[in-house]
């Protein structure tokens, strides 16, 4: 006789529970999913927006995608048809808060990149403090069996980093794209800082200019949920996709699980499955347990404590806003991605480290490496150059109410006009450590955890990557993930299958990355 197909209850409906959905779809199981927000998708999420009469679009979290290394979800954008472009992958980093708004030159900040051959230049210490970058990274990850404990701190002596690169640059980017806030980069994890670099920047690939292809969806990620959405209810009659649901879930003595639920102002529904999938943040992974203390297994407390978090999160409030003091005060440096250092910085001063980080919107939706976005296109001046509009991560209280765009948030979000909050995980050492502790306890009483905090640092690939190995390890309890570090091994070998499939082309290469910029530049 065959087997009986398992029926799966999905507790989160974000990408790693809509992912662990697509491959359960594939493998015959029966499954649904349930999401306490109003919306699939978590941080994937776009909102629509009228600026001066034009149907215009902002991305509140997830925006983009680097082609080159998110190989597995490239495969299924093409296989249900998710449209996707090229954006100008390029930033700038300034001190572009200042009390009287009057900016010194050195204050102006700079962009790594001369491609329209105006604007500040970094110094000749930023863009050779970025090869050496490059090319110790690379090795960083050659050798990830013997520096897998090393802090950011330890990189920077090891590999020989000036300060102007790393205060100017390594730090406000790290504090930028998520990786900490209240934790000072010093202290944060090399390993875990490294997964972002090499998954959104191409580093350690050794392919130079061409490490990175970015990309952003078109007309919004949320097209690409919706998609997504479309293709698991696809030919299935029952609903199977709840917003707006609590689910809490307890063990029968039988192993299978009583799964209860409340959709909205329905009353509670309770049904019976074999096997749940908790695809919340960590932060939430107690309260799924109707009864923690019984049924969590005890091994799992110790990752899990209700009175110590070791997954710990950021809130972040994105604001939509049409004010320019929030860019560099020389507009000719304005690029995709905007990064702020306050002249207040201080770098061990847990309390002053929360991110800042403005998103030219005109750019990032309809850049100019695009042929029908370009300067001597008659569309792109018209309709995206003007107006401006820009998206700031925690804008420090800084945007007036007179200049956000955006309606006021809906349910569950911040009231305020033009401003929305989500949560991004922390990645300190102890949620690193605890990430690696995880991994054994897959799939234990039939319990799978997947989200952003279990797999590298939380991409969109990595996600992805988190649902495919659990649909696997439902399928077959004896299935081992390749894509864990695993440090019986040596070199690139103790890397993720997914990073070591990246580095294949890069021993060829090995430590030749000072072809990476080709400008030149003075002090």
């Amino acid at each position: 006789m065959g087997e009986t197909k398992k029926s799966v209850a999905i507790i989160g409906g974000g990408i790693s529970g809509m992912a662990t959905a697509y491959y359960l779809k594939t493998l015959g199981y029966s499954f649904k999913i349930f999401e306490p927000m109003h919306h699939l998708g978590g941080n994937a999420r776009t909102k629509s927006l009228e600026i001066c009469g034009e149907d215009r679009w902002y991305e509140i979290g997830v925006n983009d995608f680097n082609a080159n290394t998110y190989t597995t979800l490239v495969k299924i954008f093409d296989e249900l048809g998710v449209k996707t472009k090229p954006l100008w992958d390029t930033a700038s980093y300034g001190n572009i808060i200042n009390e009287n708004n009057t900016p010194q030159v050195s204050e102006c900040g700079y962009t790594m990149d001369t491609e329209r051959g105006w604007g500040y230049e970094a110094s000749a210490d930023i863009v050779s403090g970025d090869d050496i970058f490059h090319t110790k990274a690379s090795e960083f990850l050659e050798n990830i069996d013997q520096y897998k404990d090393m802090t950011m701190e330890q990189f920077v002596t090891w590999a020989g980093l000036n300060e102007e690169f790393v205060n100017k640059n390594l730090y406000p980017r790290i504090i930028g794209m998520f990786y900490t806030d209240g934790v000072p980069p010093a202290q944060l994890p090399m390993r875990m800082i490294i997964s972002y670099y090499l998954m959104q920047e191409g580093v350690g690939q050794g392919q130079a200019l061409d490490a990175a292809d970015r990309r952003y969806f078109v007309d919004g990620v949320t097209t690409w949920i919706d998609t997504l959405a479309d293709n698991l209810t696809s030919g299935i009659t029952e609903q199977i996709l709840f917003t707006s649901t609590t689910a809490t879930f307890s063990i029968n003595s039988d192993k299978s699980f009583d799964v209860s639920y409340i959709e909205g102002k329905n009353p509670p529904v309770t049904e019976q499955f074999d096997a749940v999938v908790l695809a919340v943040q960590a932060k939430d992974v107690a309260k799924a347990f109707a009864n923690y203390d019984q049924d969590m297994p005890s091994d799992l407390k110790n990752i899990f404590p209700i009175d110590k978090p070791r997954f710990r999160y950021s809130t972040n409030e994105v604001v939509i806003h049409s004010d320019s003091s929030m860019m560099p005060p020389n507009n000719n440096t304005w690029r995709t991605y905007n990064i702020n250092i306050p002249t207040d910085l201080d770098y061990s001063n847990p309390d002053n480290l929360k991110y800042f980080i403005t998103y030219y919107s005109n750019q990032h939706q309809n850049t100019r490496k695009n042929p029908e976005y370009n300067c001597q296109n008659t569309t792109f001046n018209n309709l995206c150059i003007e107006p401006h509009y820009f998206i700031t991560v925690n804008d420090r209280g800084k945007v007036s109410n007179g200049a956000k765009i955006a309606p006021v948030a809906p349910y569950g979000e911040t009231g305020c006009p033009g401003m929305y909050t989500f949560f991004h995980n922390i990645f300190d050492f102890d949620a690193m450590y605890a990430q690696d502790e995880l991994v054994k306890y897959q799939g234990i009483n039939n319990i799978h955890f997947v989200g952003g905090y279990t797999k590298g640092a939380g991409l969109h690939e990595e996600c992805w990557l988190g649902g495919w190995a659990t649909a696997n390890k439902i399928m077959d309890p004896s299935f081992e993930d390749p894509n864990v570090f695993d440090f019986s091994k040596k070199g690139t070998d103790a890397l993720p299958y997914y990073m070591r499939s990246l580095l294949k082309d890069h021993y060829s290469v090995k430590y030749k990355m000072f072809a990476r910029h080709k400008h030149t530049s003075k002090k």
